[in-house]
């Protein structure tokens, strides 16, 4: 398994489905495409389907306070 690439993977097809859903919902092509929290949604959507079982290993949260989020996400073994 690698993480790293896997994570991509899935925040990668969370983009390609929110830009979908976005131009569904809105019915117009030429407009600009505001999905920030849609893209948000679809990419905890796409991790927690690399979760063995409820919160593990991936925990997610959205609407995390944004100072504990990032004194949490200091470290990543991957970079």
């Amino acid at each position: 398994m690698n993480v790293k690439a896997d994570i991509i993977g899935k925040i990668k097809d969370a983009l390609k489905i929110s830009f979908d859903e976005a131009l569904e919902f809105s019915g117009d092509e030429t407009q600009s495409i505001e999905a920030v929290y849609l893209i948000t949604v679809n990419a905890a959507k796409g991790v927690k389907e690399l979760n063995q079982y409820f919160g593990c290993p991936y925990k997610i949260r959205l609407e995390h306070d944004i100072a504990a989020f990032g004194t949490a996400c200091t470290f990543f073994p991957w970079v």
